[in-house]
């Protein structure tokens, strides 16, 4: 049905679009595309010329079992999680499942995390080369304080449902938003239209705050949020200890939903991971907040943590 899915132009062309409208300031995210360019990599070995070697491989169920393992491959190498990739094939990559693909999968998802911790540091200036371990930086930092009582269960537990019915009603609306074809001069215009406007939205939002200061350098926590999308934003919401203004936040949260749900189908390459990890992280920083503002004494969580 889908003959050019796991072309190698498709590859190249899912790699470019991916920077562009990365970019360009739409609110979506590289990894998804990653996990593409991953199965697009293990399909292409069917297609090697080796000779008896290579043959094996090119049975159908082989090339199945390849692209499974490529999808895990980009989980893993996205966020850093071979496990996570594994979980990700046997949910979505694989139609079926046995040890043998299992550990095929694994191995496949555990080197492409190695290679990326491998390089990460260095890349980054932060570790010399050929060091591993809790020194190499992840995506979005790590947490020095996992603190919490007994009584913020509940509060997460209803974070958890309330993030499940806005997942449910980002679904049914981005399903019905979905109306211009495939194709066409209407694909290509809608893509301008929705990112000339998410852009302006995002430069202007953040005077909707009432301060004086309108350079990026003096920007608040909260207005820096329109700024640095993506990896930045989650990170500042996760680790940042000022207080963030919750009318602010609460305004980003909605605009960053409602972007989210409009940019998701586009005509142009994007991932849904990081918009989505945004978008709970801003909710869960907002009820942080309130909570640690509140009367209830025993809640002294770091508002990160929500």
């Amino acid at each position: 049905d889908l003959p050019n899915v796991l072309r190698l132009r498709t590859l190249v062309c899912k790699a470019l679009g991916i920077v562009c409208s990365v970019g360009a300031g739409l609110p979506c995210g590289k990894e998804g595309p990653m996990i593409h360019s991953g199965a697009i990599v293990a399909a292409q070995v069917q297609f090697a010329n080796a000779g008896p070697v290579i043959r094996p491989y090119r049975l159908t169920t082989e090339s199945r079992d390849f692209i499974a393992a490529g999808a895990a491959a980009g989980v893993a190498a996205a966020f850093g999680a071979p496990i996570g990739g594994v979980l990700f094939a046997v949910e979505e990559g694989a139609s079926h499942m046995n040890p043998r693909i299992l550990v095929r999968t694994f191995v496949c998802a555990a080197v492409a995390a190695l290679t990326v911790r491998t390089f990460s540091g260095p890349m980054d200036g932060k570790t010399a080369w050929g060091t591993l371990g809790t020194e190499v930086p992840v995506e979005f930092g790590r947490f020095t304080v996992r603190r919490y009582t007994l009584m913020e269960l509940p509060i997460f537990a209803l974070m958890g449902v309330c993030g499940g019915l806005l997942g449910a009603l980002f679904n049914a609306v981005n399903t019905r938003l979905r109306y211009v074809g495939a194709r066409g001069h209407r694909r290509f215009a809608e893509v301008l239209v929705v990112t000339v406007v998410i852009v302006s939205i995002n430069f202007f939002a953040p005077l909707a705050q009432g301060t004086p200061m309108t350079r990026m350098s003096n920007f608040t926590p909260s207005q820096k949020l329109f700024v640095n999308l993506g990896g930045d934003a989650i990170m500042e919401l996760f680790h940042s200890e000022e207080v963030i203004d919750t009318g602010m936040l609460a305004f980003f949260a909605v605009v960053h939903y409602i972007q989210s749900v409009v940019t998701y189908g586009l005509g142009v390459p994007s991932g849904l991971f990081v918009p989505a990890l945004l978008a709970g992280a801003s909710f869960g920083r907002l009820v942080g907040e309130l909570a640690q503002a509140s009367r209830w004494g025993a809640i002294a969580t770091s508002p990160g943590l929500y």
